[in-house]
């Protein structure tokens, strides 16, 4: 009994549970990089430069990943030690240098690194295994990449003459 004297509401059941799991930030994951991918195309980024985003794409999952343990075991030695410290000030005033100078560059490096450690932590709260969830973060930030193409491909399929 409640403090109204009625019984309490049972919480409704979903009958399929199709909204858990992580679909809302592989939705947002997907989004960030087709927003970067856009803006590669907006640039008119050379094929060098793609290859450098797809790389960034693999390392980062990677990371995420599969080389989260070795991570964990790196960043931990780095506060034990005066030297690795020093060097991590170093690092850090470096990027902050190229936050002011290239900061759109910076901005969507910094929304594509989070982007993947929020999907990371849902698939780590869903239970999937790091192999799976480094292909899940490389296929989804893929996807997004590709999409970028997506608006160029459609234009220039509605242009070209038929027959």
């Amino acid at each position: 009994m409640s403090f109204l004297g009625h019984a309490p509401m049972a919480k409704p059941q979903s009958a399929g549970r199709v909204w858990d799991g992580p679909w809302l930030s592989s939705l947002l994951l997907v989004i960030a990089y087709a927003t970067y991918g856009g803006y590669l195309r907006s640039l008119g980024a050379s094929a060098s430069r793609w290859g450098v985003s797809v790389a960034f794409v693999l390392m980062v999952a990677a990371i995420m990943t599969l080389g989260w343990g070795w991570c964990r075991q790196l960043i931990i030695f780095i506060f034990k030690t005066n030297l690795a410290f020093i060097l991590l000030a170093l690092i850090l005033a470096t990027l902050a240098m190229v936050a002011v100078s290239q900061f759109r560059v910076f901005a969507y490096l910094v929304l594509l690194v989070t982007a993947s450690l929020l999907a990371r932590v849902d698939l780590l709260i869903a239970k999937v295994d790091n192999v799976i969830a480094f292909l899940s973060l490389t296929l989804l930030s893929l996807l997004g990449l590709g999409l970028a193409w997506l608006p160029h491909l459609i234009q220039a399929t509605a242009q070209a003459p038929l027959g």
